[in-house]
């Protein structure tokens, strides 16, 4: 019955009783209309943390567009809440760390897709190449993964993830603004593994 009931009615069910708000938890998982949470730039942290509180459960994909450093702290506690169930790990315009973006990575070792692109500054100036590896330790379904880049091959990432079918590494020129994109697509060959 809870599957039926629109969002904020889950919500104030939740509030009825303990065995409401193990129903309310248990449908969400199954859920489709909970499978994606979405921050924009106004998101403040403490309701980041909340939605993960309730609606983590049934998330498969977090999109963010947080630019506060005080929602990243956030931010992984709604990462941490879907119980390694996210798939997909979408971060723009935020200044995460390379360690905490691993920290987010190793509580999704489900996830297929992980980007980091558009005003990622610390990511922009990290070991991409040591990174990468260690996300792929994390990480070992990953299928797509989007991330700036510093200048390395991106065939030299390739074998770090074995299930990839796409690796995207962006690099914003400095005074023009353009922008480089490298790609890999498709299976990694014998070849690219040696």
């Amino acid at each position: 019955m809870a599957t039926l009931l629109p969002r904020n009615d889950l919500l104030a069910l939740r509030q009825c009783n303990k065995s409401s708000a193990a129903a309310v938890q248990r449908s969400i998982q199954g859920d489709d209309r909970f499978e994606k949470m979405i921050f924009d730039a106004l998101a403040e942290p403490r309701n980041i943390e909340s939605e993960g509180r309730i609606f983590g459960g049934g998330a498969r994909e977090l999109v963010s567009f947080c630019a506060a450093d005080a929602a990243l702290p956030a931010l992984q506690s709604a990462i941490t809440e879907t119980a390694g169930g996210l798939r997909k790990l979408c971060l723009y315009r935020c200044a995460v760390t390379d360690a905490r973006l691993l920290e987010m990575c190793r509580a999704c070792p489900l996830l297929q897709t992980l980007v980091c692109v558009i005003d990622v500054p610390n990511i922009e100036t990290a070991d991409v190449e040591q990174l990468s590896m260690q996300i792929s330790q994390a990480c070992p379904l990953l299928e797509v993964v989007k991330l700036p880049c510093n200048g390395s091959a991106v065939e030299g990432y390739a074998a770090a993830f074995p299930n990839l079918r796409c690796l995207e590494f962006f690099s914003h020129g400095h005074g023009s603004h353009a922008v480089r994109k490298s790609k890999f697509h498709g299976a990694v060959d014998a070849s690219a593994e040696k």
